[in-house]
């Protein structure tokens, strides 16, 4: 896109003050796939497993690495201009401004994007007789219990490691979840109907989460240039917390809006 005279630079990647030492971590790793495929390969579910909406993914190229200091510098050129969308990042870089957005998501990862179904990720009691019920009832999922049991499973439980693998690939490749947080029961109920757990918009749900994650990577990184003075900004920022009484320059209370109004009624009797 060619530059926009009206974006505003966000991040100041160039000034001295904002180079930054940072580790950065990312979830896909490139082991992940390498065990799925030998959990699927155990109990002859490979084929299976290509079928579905993240079959694609196990031929990924090996070795791969995800840049993350690339991808963090990149971040730091984020620019806001006029006519951007909310679900949507701009980067400035050279004298073009570079979306990523949705559509550039599911260009590169080529999964399904839609409307996500309204309340798709309520909480639910599990039904008897589901996978949640068979392998994890008043159990804490996490990703790496979930992991464990499928390399328990024989051959004979094949469909149930298929639909583990699935979710497996979602928390831990695509990085919806953390290996030790509780993995929603919503997936487990929607991945006992293998119809409708094709037909759901991953694309856009692992976005929405790539996102979110995108815009909080370099947050205490941003500064808020308002333009004011220090005792200023210490004063705004009580009112905004609901503060009432705010410290002068000279040591003394300064009274609310209330104390005012009180004063100025107190001098009209006067």
């Amino acid at each position: 896109m060619p530059p926009n005279p009206n974006a505003k630079l966000w991040r100041f990647p160039d000034h001295k003050e904002w180079v930054v030492n940072v580790r950065v971590n990312s979830q896909s790793k490139k082991n992940l796939i390498t065990n799925i495929k030998k959990v699927l390969t155990s109990c002859g579910m490979v084929q299976r497993f290509k079928e579905g909406p993240f079959g694609s993914y196990l031929d990924l190229p090996q070795p791969s690495k995800i840049h993350g200091i690339l991808i963090h510098n990149l971040l730091k050129r984020e620019v806001i201009i006029p006519e951007q969308r909310e679900d949507e990042i701009w980067l400035g870089l050279g004298r073009s401004q570079v979306r990523f957005g949705k559509e550039e998501f599911c260009l590169c990862s080529g999964l399904k994007m839609g409307p996500l179904p309204q309340g798709f990720n309520k909480k639910k009691a599990p039904e008897e007789g589901s996978l949640l019920n068979r392998h994890f009832k008043e159990k804490r999922l996490t990703a790496d219990l979930l992991y464990a049991t499928m390399k328990r499973l024989t051959s004979d439980e094949g469909e149930d490691v298929l639909k583990m693998a699935s979710i497996f690939m979602i928390s831990q490749f695509f990085g919806t979840d953390d290996g030790w947080k509780a993995i929603p029961g919503w997936m487990f109920a929607l991945v006992d109907d293998e119809e409708a757990f094709k037909k759901f918009p991953w694309g856009s749900y692992i976005y929405s989460i790539t996102l979110f994650w995108l815009k909080r990577f370099t947050q205490k990184h941003v500064h808020t240039l308002r333009g004011t003075t220090k005792e200023e900004e210490k004063k705004k920022d009580a009112v905004e917390k609901g503060g009432k009484e705010i410290k002068g320059e000279d040591g003394e209370e300064e009274d609310g809006e209330e104390e005012n109004e009180e004063n100025e009624h107190e001098d009209e009797k006067k």
